[in-house]
């Protein structure tokens, strides 16, 4: 997954996203669409830093501080916006390093899930 700080790359391979102009205004968000998740379900993020990267079907856009998991995007192109992808990215999840209790620390292994 991408940090929860934002700021990784994301490269969003596609068609019709027209060519490399500064003039073509791109934008993109991303979601988990299903509101049954508590906290999460409907929170809509608004990537950052859009721009056609490669001719009609290649945009890079940077991610922003969020949380969340099978985050679908779409992007809005020439005021035309696209469906949700079927492809789905997560922030990474959460790791307990330590744990601080009254009158000193312990401190804890973690291992990959």
């Amino acid at each position: 997954g991408f940090a929860t700080s934002g700021g990784t790359t994301v490269t969003i391979v596609g068609s019709d996203f027209g060519p490399l102009d500064s003039e073509n205004e791109i934008a993109a968000e991303y979601t988990n669409p299903d509101t049954s998740v508590t906290g999460l379900g409907g929170s809509v993020y608004t990537a950052a830093s859009c721009a056609v990267t490669t001719a009609h079907t290649g945009i890079e856009c940077s991610t922003v501080e969020g949380v969340g998991y099978l985050l679908q995007w779409r992007v809005t192109v020439g005021g035309q916006t696209s469906a949700y992808s079927t492809a789905t990215v997560s922030y990474s999840q959460a790791d307990i390093t330590a744990i601080t209790i009254q009158g000193g620390a312990s401190t804890l292994s973690t291992t990959a899930q």
